[in-house]
């Protein structure tokens, strides 16, 4: 969705449709996040999809910030409110969706994951 290193940080401020965090280090949605945030939230096509978000953080309240008070996906939509639920901790992926899917009630093969991280595919039911 985004990448923040460890030297950014809060607070965040908007510069366009980006966000800048204190150290200065620009922070932009990736690819078509905003394009298919907007159609997963308008299209009657997606209005039975539950969508949620998984992150693992060192920082959770920065993720927080960027999805609840920064990153927009239009001029009236957070992009945090496309989300019906968050795992959002320095645990590990499997972790938040072991939780996700008790909590939920979804079973594993219902769930659709994407990762932009190598060391997390592959990972998100076996290394709970």
């Amino acid at each position: 969705m985004y990448m923040l290193s460890w030297r950014g940080g809060s607070p965040f401020t908007a510069d366009g449709d980006d966000m800048v965090a204190q150290s200065g280090e620009r922070v932009r949605l990736l690819g078509a996040v905003r394009a298919v945030c907007r159609e997963l939230l308008t299209d009657d096509a997606w209005g039975d999809v539950r969508i949620g978000i998984s992150s693992r953080t060192d920082e959770p309240a920065w993720a927080r910030e960027l999805l609840d008070d920064g990153f927009f996906i239009d001029a009236e939509t957070r992009l945090g409110d496309v989300f019906h639920f968050r795992e959002i901790t320095k645990e590990s992926k499997s972790r938040h969706f072991a939780r996700i899917a008790d909590r939920e009630g979804i079973a594993y093969e219902d769930i659709l994951f994407s990762t932009t991280s190598t060391a997390t595919a592959g990972k998100s039911r076996t290394s709970a």
